[in-house]
């Protein structure tokens, strides 16, 4: 017997005795019916991945923030409770919201005023506005213009995170000077809304600090910073007036 016909039979009669030894293992300990187990409970799986809701939120802008694991648009839990997560994608509306404009609006006319009264309709805390923010208010500034409010909802349902772009006319100085400002808007349990001069709590102010990375903000912020400094260089009374407010 030639040598390579001696090796396939030995071959052939190892792999007899190795199908029926396997076969024997499958049969004494059952594998057959755990394998049939793991393929049932994988296509349970399957379907129950196929029926998740999906959040079909699109968005249409450049400026858009994908947030993974951060609740968007429902109501807060109450302590214990846990609220399912999921990918967001958002985006800030220009003047998309009018009661946002009409509230900030009023609450800047009522800093040029220096009205505790009015300032109280439109905020919960007229104490902790900035002292030198409603100085600067009522003694130099003679008008905002040009107000465009960039809002999106916030991570409670009824807030609002918004940001605020506008030009400042000081008295007696002809340059307009750029500024942003950030706010966070709430609902009180009559329906109207209030910009919130309260600290809020770290998850809420952790995801609003995300939601400034959006590339709208980050542009607007590049945007204002470049318009400002161009105004103080060209205009040398400007400059030598916001000099003395920052001393």
């Amino acid at each position: 017997m030639k040598l390579s016909k001696l090796s396939d039979k030995i071959i052939n009669k190892g792999g007899v005795k190795l199908k029926y030894r396997l076969e024997e293992i499958f049969k004494k300990y059952n594998i057959f019916k755990y394998v049939s187990y793991l393929l049932i409970l994988v296509a349970v799986l399957v379907i129950i991945i196929a029926f998740l809701p999906v959040n079909s939120e699109k968005a249409f802008s450049s400026g858009e923030v994908v947030i993974r694991n951060a609740q968007s648009d429902v109501i807060e839990t109450a302590p214990g409770e846990t609220s399912s997560t999921f990918i967001s994608v958002k985006t800030f509306s220009k003047n998309g919201y009018p009661m946002i404009n009409q509230l900030v609006g009023r609450y800047y006319d009522s800093l040029m005023t220096n009205d505790d009264t009015k300032l109280n309709k439109y905020t919960d805390s007229v104490e902790n506005i900035d002292p030198l923010k409603r100085i600067i208010n009522s003694q130099y500034i003679e008008s905002y213009q040009s107000l465009d409010c960039y809002a999106m909802t916030g991570m409670i349902e009824g807030t609002y995170i918004v940001v605020v772009l506008y030009q400042v006319k000081y008295k007696n100085i002809s340059t307009v000077t750029s500024y942003l400002d950030y706010f966070y808007v709430c609902t009180d349990i009559s329906g109207n809304i209030f910009i919130t001069n309260k600290a809020v709590s770290d998850e809420i102010s952790a995801y609003n600090q995300l939601m400034y990375e959006n590339n709208t903000i980050k542009g607007l912020e590049q945007l204002v910073a470049s318009e400002y400094d161009t105004a103080l260089k060209n205009d040398e009374q400007l400059a030598a007036f916001v000099k003395n407010l920052q001393q």
